[in-house]
């Protein structure tokens, strides 16, 4: 490592997991950690504490002396808002575990997917993973989130909103109300049952978390891969609804109408075509000069590119290939 070199800490904490990557200032990761769920206004404070304790203490570990040394520390949570409300939490924590010398700042998970995923600070971002936010950005810094509601006033195309409607489609297919799916038996198979009896006895018995539910999101995939067509089209409606999501923000932050990019971020964009396409679609019918890219960094990485606008940096090309590779090492 140069003498050059600053370290920095990019922690992204989110619904389902938490991931925390020490890093230098030219994208060699250098230690990384990972916690369980850290949204502290929907499963708790002291939940979400130990995620983040746990993620970074091991990434701070693992990087060996130079976790000793770090220049400032950058903190995503889904508990804070797009303009930072509520940071003042997550950044005391933080403060705790780093450095004295650190800079500590703290943002929204949403602010750090949009500064990962786009090369430029102008277009739209979709999160989609437990829960479902967008945000947007124009040309003169106005901001807006759309979505974020979580799993009872929104959260619309999440994994949580697809595996909910997956289970109301077991019910309906056990009572005669909808058609037949492979769903009951992939979901079934998910919670240890062989019925649709048995998959109300594990939801409603236990009761399951939001997290362990938003989890069945994968069966709905598998069951999609088997041309199932209740999981297709529950798949295709939560495409349709992020792309709702993302001309919402287009549209508040006055680019539905100008070329200007669209990203996405999230575990529900890993069933592929059956939910990038419907959300390709809804995004051009309304915004036909959008262009849908590919990430180009998770979350995380949007974290670590704000690190580096703190001190005062560049993330380059190079730098960006560098902090991706090791993310992929990482299997972060």
């Amino acid at each position: 490592m140069s003498s050059n070199d600053r370290i920095i800490l990019a922690l992204d904490a989110g619904g389902t997991s938490t991931r925390c990557i020490v890093a230098t200032s030219e994208g060699e990761i250098r230690g990384f950690g990972i916690g369980g769920p850290a949204n502290h206004i929907l499963r708790g404070w002291e939940v979400a504490r130990h995620s983040i304790q746990t993620a970074t203490s091991e990434a701070l570990t693992t990087a060996g002396s130079g976790g000793h040394n770090i220049s400032v520390a950058i903190a995503s949570s889904a508990g804070i808002g797009p303009d930072g409300e509520g940071r003042e939490v997550i950044e005391a924590l933080v403060a705790e575990l780093v450095p004295q010398a650190a800079i500590v700042r703290a943002t929204g998970d949403m602010v750090a997917a949009f500064w990962g995923a786009l090369t430029t600070p102008i277009g739209v971002v979709v999160s989609a993973g437990t829960g479902s936010v967008c945000y947007g950005r124009n040309v003169t810094g106005l901001t807006c989130q759309v979505g974020g509601w979580g799993p009872i006033m929104g959260d619309e195309g999440s994994a949580y909103d697809i595996a909910v409607q997956a289970l109301r489609a077991v019910a309906c297919a056990s009572d005669g109300r909808g058609q037949p799916t492979a769903l009951t038996a992939l979901v079934g198979e998910g919670l240890g049952g062989y019925s649709a009896l048995d998959i109300a006895v594990q939801v409603y018995g236990k009761p399951l978390e939001r997290e362990e539910i938003a989890a069945l999101a994968v069966r709905v995939f598998a069951a999609a891969q088997q041309r199932d067509p209740v999981a297709i089209a529950i798949l295709r409606r939560a495409g349709r609804a992020l792309g709702i999501a993302a001309l919402a923000a287009l549209r508040n932050v006055g680019l539905l109408t100008i070329p200007t990019s669209v990203s996405y971020s999230g575990s529900v964009f890993e069933a592929g075509a059956f939910v990038s396409d419907p959300f390709r679609e809804a995004i051009y019918d309304a915004a036909p000069l959008a262009k849908v890219e590919h990430p180009i960094l998770p979350p995380i990485g949007g974290a670590y590119r704000l690190g580096l606008q703190t001190l005062g940096a560049f993330m380059d090309e190079a730098i960006t290939y560098r902090l991706a590779s090791g993310l992929v090492k990482a299997g972060l």
